[in-house]
């Protein structure tokens, strides 16, 4: 198989995990993750959104991680860049919230802070990766 073929494969592949497992996996993470009742002190902290970003970036860098391994050409920032894209709108779509009027900026910075977590999630484990984790070179053998 060619590397170009490869890596549209692993690209498609992990879209459509990404588009079909994200949103069973986010419910099964809220119903055990999500604290039903907690209190804090501190007014901004919300613990229930707070394991929703954790997820969120969970959930990113683990296709961040897949991708900076398994592809073999140099886009794999940029790809992992839209497949975080394509897990924060996938979340976005089947969201459906509804604040009262007088609810405080915080809450509207958690409750859409964690459609950004898969983007920030992705690209940041991707470029770790890279960098961290280097790929070998296979060398063109010398014709001369």
């Amino acid at each position: 198989m060619s590397h170009g073929r490869r890596d549209a494969f692993l690209i498609g592949a992990a879209i459509a995990v990404a588009w079909f497992a994200t949103p069973w996996l986010h419910a099964g993470w809220f119903l055990v993750a999500v604290p039903e009742s907690y209190s804090t002190t501190i007014e901004w902290l919300d613990y229930g959104f707070l394991s929703l970003w954790t997820f969120g970036i969970v959930w990113g860098a683990l296709f961040g991680v897949v991708l900076a391994r398994g592809l073999r050409s140099s886009g794999a920032i940029w790809w992992s860049f839209l497949l975080g894209l394509v897990l924060g709108l996938s979340q976005f779509l089947a969201s459906r919230y509804r604040f009262a009027p007088d609810v405080s900026l915080s809450l509207y910075i958690w409750a859409y802070g964690q459609f950004v977590m898969p983007i920030l999630g992705s690209v940041a484990a991707c470029w770790v990766v890279e960098k961290q984790w280097p790929r070998k070179r296979r060398n063109a053998p010398n014709a001369a």
